[in-house]
């Protein structure tokens, strides 16, 4: 993996992991799959994960939150 630092020298994976849309079950948040991927991309090295929640707030999946991964 590729980093860059940011302002406060922090390293940031220059590949980032956008958490706007995560494959679902149902109408949920499919949390198994979604665990997976997200690990998936930690473990390769992935540190920026990009995470736009309100956009989910829209379709009820609030009981879902980032907190419970």
């Amino acid at each position: 993996m590729q980093y860059r630092n940011d302002r406060y020298g922090n390293p940031l994976s220059v590949l980032g992991f956008g958490c706007m849309r995560f494959a679902k079950k149902g109408n949920a948040i499919d949390m198994e799959q979604a665990e997976k991927q997200i690990m998936a991309a930690y473990e390769a090295g992935v540190n920026y994960f990009e995470s736009i929640w309100s956009e989910h707030s829209c379709s009820g999946e609030t009981e879902n939150s980032p907190d419970h991964l």
